[in-house]
C-alpha cells in the first residue's frame, strides 16, 4: 500500500485561513495518509524532517494563493526567496519567525511591507535557476497547470524538497498544488482522486 504524505500551511499575512489547511481537512483519514501543517516561513528542516522520518511513496503540498480560481499544478521551482533587503532586519524576521513556530503561532503582519524593503536572494548557492519536478502531471479538467510558482514560501518548499529528492536519489512522487482561496465540490473531488490515484 502506497504511503503518502499531504500538507498543507498555516495563516499568514493579512489573511486570517489558508485554503490549502481548510482542504486537509477534507481529506479522509486513512492508515497510508500522513496529513501535516506547516508554519509559513523559510523553515527548510521541517520539510526535510517530513520526509526523513517516513517511508514515503508520494508528497503532496498544498499551498494557497489568493489570485486564482482554479486549483494549479505547480511544474517549476526557482532557485529564489523574497525576504528582507536589510540584514538586521532579516535578522531580526528570522528569529521572529521562529519564535512564532516554537509558539505554534502563524505569522501575521496587517500591512504588507513595500516592495523597496524587499529584495531577490537565491535558496541554495551555486545550485541551477530553477528545477522542474521530475513527477508528471496527470491532466483533470478542473485543475490548471502553471509554470511560475512566485518567490515566497510554496516556491521555496518546491526547491528545497525537489533538490532533496534528487540529491539522495530517492523515488518518491512530489507535487506542489496552489488552492484558490475558496474550492468548488468538482475541484474537490478531482483532488481527492488525484490524491488516491
Amino acid at each position: 500500500m502506497k504511503k503518502i504524505l499531504v500538507a498543507g500551511f498555516g495563516d499568514f499575512l493579512d489573511k486570517d485561513f489558508n485554503s490549502s489547511k481548510i482542504f486537509l481537512n477534507i481529506i479522509p483519514n486513512s492508515k497510508n495518509l500522513i496529513k501535516r501543517i506547516f508554519n509559513v516561513g523559510y523553515f527548510k528542516n521541517d520539510f526535510i524532517k517530513s520526509i526523513k522520518n517516513n517511508d514515503l511513496d508520494k508528497i503532496i503540498f498544498f499551498g494557497m494563493n489568493t489570485d486564482i480560481i482554479k486549483p494549479r499544478f505547480e511544474l517549476i521551482a526557482k532557485n529564489e526567496m523574497i525576504t528582507l533587503k536589510n540584514p538586521i532586519y532579516r535578522f531580526i524576521g528570522t528569529v521572529y519567525s521562529h519564535w512564532l513556530k516554537l509558539f505554534n503561532k502563524n505569522l501575521k503582519i496587517s500591512k504588507q511591507i513595500s516592495e523597496d524593503k524587499l529584495i531577490i536572494l537565491p535558496i541554495y548557492k551555486n545550485y541551477s535557476n530553477e528545477i522542474k519536478l521530475k513527477s508528471k502531471v496527470s491532466k483533470f479538467k478542473n485543475l490548471d497547470i502553471s509554470k511560475n510558482a512566485e518567490n515566497y514560501v510554496c516556491n521555496y518548499s518546491m526547491y528545497v524538497v525537489e533538490n532533496y529528492l534528487r540529491d539522495n536519489n530517492l523515488d518518491i512522487e512530489f507535487y506542489f498544488i496552489h488552492l484558490p482561496p475558496k474550492l468548488s465540490r468538482v475541484q474537490e473531488e478531482d483532488l481527492l482522486e488525484f490524491i488516491n490515484h
